[in-house]
């Protein structure tokens, strides 16, 4: 037989079994069908399983509902002494009651004249200028003698704010409100220096007698005017560098006041990133004049503006720099810091960066950096333009035993309480 006639064969013989196959499944299938007959009903239901774990419930969310009855008595406002202002009351409804009577009433500040204190409006004439110079020194502590007086913050807040409050009373209950209107007088927060900056307010005070009068005299070029003269605390702002000499005639006391700008220290920074202060160690090197600096270097005071800079979690804002820096007084032509920032448009970076002192400030501003931070001047008054700088003399104008030194800036209210907590012990 020949090959190709026995392939044939071979695949018929395949063909033929996948046939039988076929058939012989499908005779099984139909007698199984045939066996089981109709679906009977459902059995019963088995037990329940175990409960799953509890789903994640979203946080409700909470609205706070409005207060019943809202009042608003609009921004704080500034004002002289002596002027008539008007506050009024904005009720917002929420509960649907109805108002039944107002009453203001005054709780803080020199005392001011109230009319319309049953209305909505209320008109208040303020404490003239006299009344609110008493309250001021209500927060300060006169000495018996001749000199210049020293101010803390709190005593002249004090003294300038006067607090209103309004008692709003409707069916459903009595709803309060404050709000303040400051009124500001020709001073200024003061150490007790009789070295003091050009530009800025001096308070003098004398010793307890019966009758005052005061003259001045001044430098050349000076317009400078004193006030209260027959009072025994008078002013003055000194216009123009030099020596101001004021007396007292009934009593022929005299005050020197000194008024100079401000210099500012810091050059640079050492190895270990302390202030350097290249143009005064010149000369305080401990051979010419003593080194005071050294001991300065390693105070918290020498670096307070630095490390705030540097903080990346910081805080520090323009509004610090009436502390943290040398002579910051704007709207004055002293050579305080206000002064170089504006010349070198320095800004306040937003915090979050490191270095920005040493490679950024003292590299770019040096203006700037050479009046951050506090210093001798801080302390001791202006030195440009001043006499009694670089003169081999200890001067009584540069020292003050004034508690107010401390509390000029550990006394502003409300961040820095230390100096109210020390009166207070």
């Amino acid at each position: 037989m020949s090959t190709s006639m026995r392939g044939r064969q071979i695949r018929w013989g395949i063909l033929g079994l996948v046939v039988a196959v076929t058939i012989l499944t499908l005779l099984i299938i139909l007698a199984v069908a045939g066996c089981q007959g109709k679906t009977g009903p459902a059995g019963p239901a088995g037990p329940a399983g175990p409960a799953g774990p509890a789903g994640t419930v979203p946080p409700a969310t909470t609205v706070a509902p409005p207060a019943p009855v809202v009042v608003d008595l609009g921004a704080a406002q500034t004002a002289k002494p002596g002027d008539a202002v008007t506050l009024k009351a904005a009720v917002k409804i929420n509960d649907a009651s109805t108002v039944k009577s107002y009453k203001w009433t005054q709780t803080a500040g020199p005392k001011a004249t109230l009319s319309g204190d049953t209305t909505d409006t209320l008109k208040a004439t303020l404490a003239d200028a006299k009344a609110v110079k008493a309250e001021l020194f209500k927060g300060l502590r006169a000495e018996d003698r001749f000199q210049v007086q020293a101010i803390n913050p709190h005593a002249l807040i004090g003294a300038e704010t006067s607090t209103f409050a309004v008692a709003v009373t409707t069916s459903s209950g009595t709803y309060k409100k404050t709000v303040n209107v400051t009124s500001t007088i020709p001073y200024a927060i003061s150490t007790g220096l009789a070295n003091v900056p050009k530009g800025v307010p001096v308070l003098l005070s004398g010793k307890t007698q019966t009758a005052y009068n005061w003259t001045m005299t001044g430098p050349t070029g000076t317009k400078a005017t004193l006030t209260d003269t027959t009072d025994r605390y008078p002013s003055f702002t000194p216009d123009v560098v030099g020596k101001y000499t004021v007396t007292e005639t009934s009593s022929k006391a005299t005050i020197d006041v000194y008024a100079g700008t401000w210099a500012g220290a810091i050059t640079g920074v050492d190895a270990k990133g302390r202030p350097l202060t290249g143009e005064c160690s010149a000369c305080h090197n401990g051979t010419i004049a003593p080194d005071n600096f050294k001991e300065w270097k390693e105070t918290g005071h020498a670096e307070i503006f630095t490390q705030n800079i540097n903080d990346p979690a910081g805080h520090w804002a323009i509004t610090c720099a009436e502390c943290h820096t040398v002579g910051y007084y704007p709207g004055v032509d002293n050579g305080g810091f206000d002064e170089a920032v504006a010349a070198e448009k320095w800004q306040v970076p937003p915090h979050g960066d490191k270095g920005l002192w040493e490679n950024v400030i003292l590299k770019q501003f040096p203006k700037t950096a050479k009046l951050a931070n506090i210093q001798c001047e801080n302390c001791h008054g202006p030195n440009n333009d001043s006499t009694l700088h670089a003169n081999k003399t200890l001067d009584a104008a540069r020292i003050s035993i004034a508690s107010e030194v401390c509390g000029s800036c550990h006394g502003e209210p409300l961040r820095h309480g230390r100096y109210q907590q020390w009166e207070e012990s």
